[in-house]
């Protein structure tokens, strides 16, 4: 009877949805036309039939099962891929907060690692939206394609709450976070309870 329930769910379509919070309206027209609809990290209203959650934000539901943990975090190939074949060539802190830096805290926050006589580098993300100097005392690297390889080469990594706070967790290194939503401060506090990052916040 499992087979041929199993049977039945892979001859149906199935939609897989990452989309941050306030896409309703287009889950919505996804779930009109597919017979399984899975949905990852969803907290709206909308009736799903399986949920993956890495951290409950609020409770999350789903017609069928959800599942909850930081074992169903996504990383990249490149990031799996560089685990096992390089080890790290070069000691930097590596500044990255997320694909925009909404609060543009990146350079300043360098430019105080650098006041300390560090080696510090700074990545920017393909949303990244403020006006840049024409000179910093620091190398700025503006969304690289060998990111992983910059990510892989740093010694501390200072980062939002997001997909590269658990790449660098996974590559084992030294992570300070600067959350940029609520969501991600209670990541932060969440790891930060469990000692796996130095700290936490942009005034500490």
């Amino acid at each position: 009877q499992r087979s041929l329930k199993s049977s039945e769910i892979l001859n149906n379509k199935i939609t897989i949805i990452d989309l941050p919070q306030g896409y309703d309206d287009e889950i919505l027209i996804e779930k009109k036309t597919t017979s399984l609809l899975v949905c990852l990290d969803y907290f709206g209203d909308i009736s799903i039939d399986y949920n993956i959650v890495v951290f409950p934000h609020t409770k999350p539901v789903a017609n069928f099962s959800t599942f909850i943990g930081l074992d169903y975090i996504i990383l990249r190939e490149d990031i799996l891929t560089i685990k096992n074949n390089q080890k790290a060539k070069d000691e930097y802190f590596l500044v990255t907060i997320g694909g925009a830096d909404i609060n543009n805290y990146s350079f300043s926050l360098a430019k105080r690692i650098h006041e300390h006589g560090f080696k510090v580098k700074v990545c920017l993300g393909p949303l990244f939206n403020f006006v840049l100097d024409n000179k910093y005392p620091f190398e700025v690297l503006n969304n690289p394609s060998n990111f992983h390889e910059v990510l892989n080469n740093a010694s501390i990594v200072i980062c939002n709450g997001g997909g590269t706070l658990f790449e660098s967790l996974y590559l084992n290194k030294r992570c300070y976070v600067i959350p940029q939503s609520k969501e991600e401060e209670n990541i932060a506090k969440y790891l930060l309870e469990k000692k796996l990052i130095l700290g936490m916040g942009f005034n500490n």
